[in-house]
């Protein structure tokens, strides 16, 4: 059995208070926790305002493929952030990582800018 390579995770912060995740590989059930716990703590930074987040995005471009798990943390992530005050998107296309009638892909679609750019754009 050949073992999948694990995702990759970068930060960056293009703007003060704007941080993106870019995941690199497959978003699986342990990329996903990685994501979460990541989200987790940049909000929390917020609330202890050490470093202000006002928004997150979450870059998937380089994701070359996703399971339901991968999929329903980036819902979680974004419900998460979304209660704490703090504006989540996503990145990239969706139908290279999930089936279009899948209901992750349906919940996730709303927040999905084609480009990083496109996503700073929309909210600036």
């Amino acid at each position: 059995m050949t073992r999948q390579p694990r995702a990759r995770l970068a930060l960056t912060s293009p703007a003060r208070g704007v941080h993106v995740v870019a995941v690199h590989g497959t978003l699986d059930r342990v990329a996903g926790i990685r994501l979460l716990r990541l989200v987790e703590v940049r909000v929390r930074m917020m609330r202890d305002q050490r470093a202000p987040t006002r928004r997150l995005i979450i870059d998937v471009t380089d994701v070359d493929g996703a399971d339901r798990d991968g999929l329903t943390t980036l819902r979680i992530a974004r419900d998460d952030a979304r209660r704490r005050g703090v504006t989540i998107d996503l990145v990239g296309d969706l139908s290279a990582i999930a089936a279009p009638s899948s209901p992750e892909r349906r919940s996730l679609a709303l927040l999905a800018h084609p480009t990083l750019g496109a996503a700073l754009d929309a909210r600036t």
